[in-house]
C-alpha cells in the first residue's frame, strides 16, 4: 500500500494553511510548501517553520486529511474526549494525546488514541493546536 506524503504549513503571506511538498533553503533558511512541481522556485509559498506538519495518512469520518497537530475530537463510548494528533516514537505510529490531561509522559491505556486502523472511526477534525499561535 502507497503512502500519501503530504506536508501542510500556514503561509506568512496571507495567513492560510497551504499543503503540498515540504522543502528548507538553507542559503535563505526559510521553510517553503510547494505545489506539485519539481521546479521548488515555481509556486512555492513561504511558510513558518513552526507550523510544518505531515499527514498522517488517514481521514477523519468527513474526509478531512488528519495531521500531526491537529486536534481531533472523538464521540461515542470508546474514549470520548480530545486529541491533539502526535507521532508517538515507541510504537511508531500516530495517536492522539489527551488534552484534558496534557501528559507528555501519558499512560497508553488512558490518556491515548491510536488513529490508524481504527475501526471504529468516530472521530472528527475540530482544528489544530497551532490555531491559536497566529
Amino acid at each position: 500500500m502507497d503512502r500519501e506524503i503530504l506536508f501542510r504549513g500556514l503561509c506568512i503571506d496571507n495567513g492560510l494553511y497551504i499543503e503540498g511538498n515540504y522543502f528548507y533553503s538553507q542559503l535563505k533558511d526559510k521553510h517553503y510548501i510547494t505545489g506539485d512541481s519539481i521546479d521548488y522556485g515555481f509556486n512555492s509559498e513561504e511558510v513558518y517553520k513552526y507550523s510544518v506538519v505531515q499527514f498522517t495518512g488517514v481521514t477523519d469520518k468527513n474526509g478531512v486529511k488528519i495531521f500531526e497537530g491537529d486536534i481531533i475530537e472523538v464521540k461515542g463510548k470508546y474514549k470520548p474526549g480530545k486529541y491533539s494528533i502526535i507521532w508517538d516514537n515507541y510504537r511508531s505510529s500516530w495517536w492522539g494525546d489527551n488534552i484534558r490531561t496534557k501528559n507528555k509522559d501519558f499512560d497508553y491505556d488512558d490518556d491515548s488514541y491510536q488513529i490508524i486502523n481504527d475501526q471504529f472511526k468516530n472521530y472528527e477534525v475540530i482544528g489544530t493546536i497551532y490555531d491559536e499561535t497566529k
